[in-house]
């Protein structure tokens, strides 16, 4: 396959590419922005002074902690 052959594939489909780098932004983004309100969600429950609301904070930040992240994708 020369050089000429491959840049010819990836200017054909390049409105593929592009869509498809504007879902895999996108997803990002809006994963990042969940993250971060359940991060901070359990972060202000981990520190909270009820046991109701400390308890699950904790084990659910203990369990993310002590499991390896191939067992989460996969569970």
């Amino acid at each position: 396959m020369s050089f000429h052959r491959v840049w010819t594939i990836f200017y054909d489909n390049i409105d593929l590419l592009l869509s498809g780098l504007w879902v895999t932004v996108t997803i990002s983004l809006i994963a990042f922005a969940i993250s971060l309100v359940v991060g901070l969600l359990l972060c202000l429950g981990v520190i909270s002074r009820t046991r109701l609301i400390r308890g699950p904070a904790f084990i659910i930040i203990e369990f993310c902690r002590n499991t390896p992240i191939l067992v989460q994708l996969f569970w």
